[in-house]
């Protein structure tokens, strides 16, 4: 504090009513000074005490998984493309479907596909075992009499020996296909909620097809092994059961040979599953975009815009139905020969559930064995049942999402109507025309279009050749 009297005896020249009004401004000053000087003091012990241990680290880790998860979003379509069919791309490489150089890169320059290169061959050599089996099937058909059971295996193999071909063309056109992804400039309609569904939906479907295989590998184990055949080893019971058509060889058998066919059956049954499992992610995929656009139209419903606005979105209607036009020209064969497969094997499930009943045979246990089976000789029924569902579900999934391709490209013309007249102009008349004008859907090789029509249509088919194949059964029993 600044003391009254020392300063008036130092300034001796001056008023001492001036030197107390100088003086009384000072100690204010110094006090207001003190007391925010104090105030400071408190706020900084507070923050160091309180705000600074608890807070700081979590506002620091909360920034830092934010920025993680905006760097790991997907910025623009093909990214979210890559990141969603990534386990499908993996996966189908590893069995010898779509092999495409650098299919996971980002940059489509570093897409490519070449004749000479390791997945190309191992393509190759997978298609040419898969076609060596149906081969054999049919001369085994040839030698003995014909039954649904060999007539199943030709049509699994020469299926699956078509899906690979087919692969291969999806491959050439594969690097194409994504530059035309990158040039539809849709990266404002990525929908983040795509990704971890496409995800799922592979792992779940992908994780049923190996179900499937394990359970068709104990079906066979268990036959082989409760009453095995003399002078066999029990695995060689197994390979003769897995595949009857190898007796056709009369070629001795090896462990090596055993390895080598089941790891070319497991490719195998993983291809009949794969293809539909990608038709239901391309599906999701391109339904989003369609579905994205419907929500901007949604979102301008009672909203003034210009025509200027409602021609930019027009136009970006139209680069997504090319996109899709695109996807269908590459991937329209898998589309068509996965209805076939599925329809022929829907027909011949409900067939031999019609003739024979749903329980069938039990597996007979031979005198004085006692091997321990999983599901106590049920192990055929068990299959069955699962193959069937399995399959059925499958073919529901390709055709549903395939569908609501379909029906999100209608379902914009009702946003479109319900838009006020006020701002009702020639584009929004040029768009409604656009939508009703063209069908926007996956197709069979142009053979159909995947509608939800088509859906009911395929069922009273499945119906009517049933019915025709139960007539020719009882007429041949009588």
């Amino acid at each position: 504090m600044i003391q009254r009297s020392a300063v008036i005896g130092r300034s001796g020249d001056r008023s001492n009513l001036q030197l107390y009004k100088e003086l009384e401004i000072l100690n204010f000053k110094e006090q207001i000074s003190n007391s925010v000087d104090s105030k400071e003091r408190d706020i900084k012990t507070i923050s160091d005490n309180f705000i600074r241990p608890n807070t700081k680290g979590l506002f620091q880790s909360h920034v830092a998984s934010s920025l993680k998860k905006l760097s790991k979003e997907p910025r623009n379509q093909l990214e979210l493309f890559q990141k969603s069919m990534k386990i499908m791309l993996v996966c189908g490489q590893f069995i010898g479907l779509n092999p495409v150089i650098g299919a996971l890169e980002l940059d489509t320059a570093k897409m490519r596909f070449k004749y000479i290169s390791v997945r190309f061959v191992y393509s190759c050599l997978l298609f040419v075992a898969q076609t060596s089996m149906a081969a054999l099937c049919m001369y085994r058909i040839y030698r003995h009499t014909i039954s649904i059971t060999i007539i199943s295996f030709v049509t699994f193999y020469v299926s699956t020996s078509m899906t690979t071909i087919i692969f291969l063309r999806v491959a050439y056109k594969w690097p194409a296909l994504m530059k035309d992804l990158v040039n539809s400039s849709l990266d404002k309609y990525v929908d983040l909620k795509v990704q971890p569904q496409l995800i799922w939906t592979s792992v779940l479907f992908l994780s049923l097809a190996l179900l499937e295989h394990l359970l068709s590998l104990n079906t066979k184990y268990a036959e082989s092994s409760v009453c095995p055949q003399q002078n066999n080893t029990a695995y060689k019971n197994f390979i003769d059961l897995s595949f009857p058509w190898y007796r056709e060889l009369d070629l001795p058998f090896h462990i090596s040979t055993g390895i080598f066919l089941q790891f070319v059956n497991f490719c195998t049954t993983i291809n009949w599953s794969y293809s539909d499992v990608f038709m239901v992610c391309m599906s999701n995929y391109l339904e989003a975009i369609l579905r994205k656009i419907n929500k901007s139209i949604v979102e301008a419903e009672q909203k003034y815009y210009q025509p200027s606005f409602w021609s930019a979105l027009r136009a970006d209607y139209t680069r997504a139905t090319r996109l899709i036009s695109s996807f269908d020209n590459a991937i329209s064969g898998i589309m068509l020969l996965s209805f076939a497969t599925n329809l022929f094997f829907i027909c011949l499930q409900l067939f031999y559930i019609f003739s024979h009943g749903v329980r069938g045979n039990m597996i007979m246990k031979c005198p004085g064995l006692h091997e321990v089976l999983v599901f106590g000789g049920y192990e055929p029924l068990v299959y069955f049942i699962f193959s069937s569902v399995f399959l059925l579900c499958r073919f529901l999934a390709v055709s549903l999402n395939a569908a609501n391709i379909h029906s999100a490209s209608l379902a914009i013309a009702p946003s479109l109507y319900n838009l006020p007249s006020t701002v009702y102009c020639t584009e929004i008349q040029r768009f409604i025309e656009q939508v009703h004008g063209s069908t926007v859907a996956l197709s069979g090789l142009q053979f159909f279009y995947v509608t939800k029509s088509l859906i009911l249509t395929v069922a009273g088919t499945i119906v009517t050749y049933e019915l025709v194949l139960l007539q020719f059964n009882g007429e041949q029993k009588s």
